[in-house]
């Protein structure tokens, strides 16, 4: 549960916090004006019949932004996303700047390079900064689920072991959320981790986020974003 965040419409956030389950120390730092926003591009080109947004990674279409900063980079390799974390206790974040209640996000994600002891997963319901739900993985088999309410973190689910997360380096896992009302589902390669409930948030953006802890130069990769509206 360490993640804070910027906005897709341009906002720049830093963040400390202690988890004592893991004994993680991380400072957030949200790059989202430089990464896949609102502030550019046009995700509505890439919705499909069955799908909000799908998009590969193999161009620039859905208008993700690429970003080099002395924190982090952002860009397009191999038909993927990558966001670089280049400082210790670090994370950058990004959302396209849409407008969802009920939501399905599906995405591929492995870590290219750098340390197994990260953060890396989706944002649900992000309507700033302060607000939103985070299901995060690490490269080293844990999961957690975080709320940020009104700038203040609350720690939903605590870092947990799973063997279903892949482990190590290029090891690609899977991850899906549905968000339905205040029922919350992640799972990781099919399987399900974990169900929250919690009524703070009705609807936001989804996102993207990768982060350091004690150690600085983590790549992740993701490739195969899957965004599907659900009913009421």
């Amino acid at each position: 549960p360490d993640l804070a965040t910027g906005r897709g419409d341009c906002d720049v956030n830093n963040d400390m916090r202690r988890n004592n389950m893991k004994h993680r120390i991380l400072l957030f730092i949200g790059l989202l004006a430089l990464a896949f926003s609102a502030c550019s591009g046009n995700p509505d080109r890439c919705r499909t019949d069955q799908a909000v947004l799908e998009d590969s990674f193999n161009d620039t279409a859905c208008g993700w932004k690429t970003y080099d900063r002395s924190e982090a980079s952002a860009g397009f390799a191999t038909s993927e996303f990558f966001v670089t974390v280049k400082e210790p206790s670090t994370s950058a974040t990004a959302a396209p700047g849409l407008e969802l209640d009920n939501v399905i996000i599906e995405v591929d994600t492995r870590l290219a390079s750098g340390a197994t002891d990260n953060n890396l997963g989706v944002l649900c319901r992000y309507t700033d900064m302060n607000h939103f739900y985070a299901f995060l993985i690490s490269s080293d088999g844990y999961y957690a689920v975080d709320l940020m309410q009104a700038g203040e973190w609350v720690s939903l689910v605590g870092w947990e072991a799973s063997a279903a997360i892949q482990q190590g380096l290029g090891m690609v896992n899977h991850l899906a959320v549905e968000c339905h009302g205040s029922e919350f589902d992640f799972a990781v390669n099919g399987t399900h981790l974990t169900t929250v409930s919690d009524a703070n948030f009705a609807s936001g953006s989804i996102g993207l986020a990768a982060g350091t802890f004690g150690e600085p130069g983590v790549v992740i990769q993701y490739d195969n974003l899957r965004l599907t509206e659900l009913g009421e």
